[in-house]
Formats: C-alpha cells, sequence, structure tokens
C-alpha cells in the first residue's frame, strides 16, 4: 500500500499512520499484520500542482 503525503509530519504520526493503515487492512481483508506492507511517499508542496497551480502557492 502506498501512502502519498506533503512532508512535514513527525515520526510519531507516521508510526501511528501506519498503525492505524495496518489494522484496518488486517480487519477488512482478514490477512495476517506481517503481509501488510505500508509504504509512504513524502513530496515537498512545490512538487505537486493542482488545476494548474503549485500547492505551496495555495491558500
Amino acid at each position: 500500500m502506498r501512502i502519498e503525503m506533503f512532508s512535514g509530519r513527525t515520526m510519531t504520526q507516521k508510526r501511528e499512520l501506519v498503525r492505524r493503515v495496518t489494522d484496518a487492512v488486517v480487519d477488512a481483508l482478514g490477512v495476517d499484520k506481517e503481509g501488510v506492507r505500508v509504504k509512504i511517499i513524502e513530496e515537498e508542496r512545490h512538487h505537486v500542482a493542482h488545476g494548474g497551480v503549485l500547492s505551496s502557492e495555495l491558500p
């Protein structure tokens, strides 16, 4: 599972996210948690655009 988000979250927040996502996949699909792989992909706001505007320039 890939999770894409803007950079800036703390390690504590990332740990909690990974734990909750893993638990949700285990509950929904009935798989072992050892079989759940989560990859966090972080990007800077100036590397992503919405509607032709960089996210770093959006309000």
